[in-house]
């Protein structure tokens, strides 16, 4: 009963050393990716050299030519997985981890996890500023549309209007 007890006391009192909060690495310490200064964070083991990410990956749907957005992908399982990236070996990434590749391409990337057990997983992450990109580029083209359609009204000699 004795031991019973203190084991119930020291699970009680010891923290998680692993959880699935964003921007976490497995262990007891936490790393926040979106905090570092180089190409690469969050991966247990590189295959490739991140100083090369931009020129090695290429998005599925690109927006624009700069090289200077970050990708953040999750590994959502309790299982190491490796990972690929526009069917690129990148690395291995820890379980419950968010890793991010810096200096990409805008755009949505096709990611591939393979685990331990040969479980596949595939996904689309888009990567930081794509989605502003995206949505100012769309703003852009509506506005461009609506000055196009006010000049058209305003001339009326224009194909659209109607015949005299």
């Amino acid at each position: 009963m004795r031991h019973c007890l203190t084991l119930a006391l020291l699970l009680a009192t010891t923290p998680a050393t692993a959880g699935s909060g964003a921007m976490n690495a497995f262990g007891p310490y936490e790393v926040n990716p979106a905090l570092t200064t180089g190409h690469a964070a969050g991966f247990r083991q590189l295959f490739v050299d991140p100083a090369q990410f931009g020129a090695l990956v290429s998005p599925t749907e690109a927006l624009g030519d700069a090289t200077d957005d970050a990708l953040h992908i999750q590994n959502r399982t309790n299982a190491w997985v490796e990972l690929s990236v526009s069917g690129v070996r990148i690395g291995i990434v820890g379980p419950l981890t968010t890793v991010v590749l810096n200096g990409v391409t805008p755009g949505a990337y096709s990611t591939t996890q393979l685990g331990p057990t040969g479980m596949s997983l595939t996904r689309t992450f888009t990567s930081d500023r794509y989605e502003a990109l995206k949505s100012a580029e769309a703003e852009r083209l509506a506005a461009e549309q609506a000055a196009q359609e006010a000049a058209a009204a305003q001339d009326p000699a224009s194909e659209d209007a109607p015949a005299q």
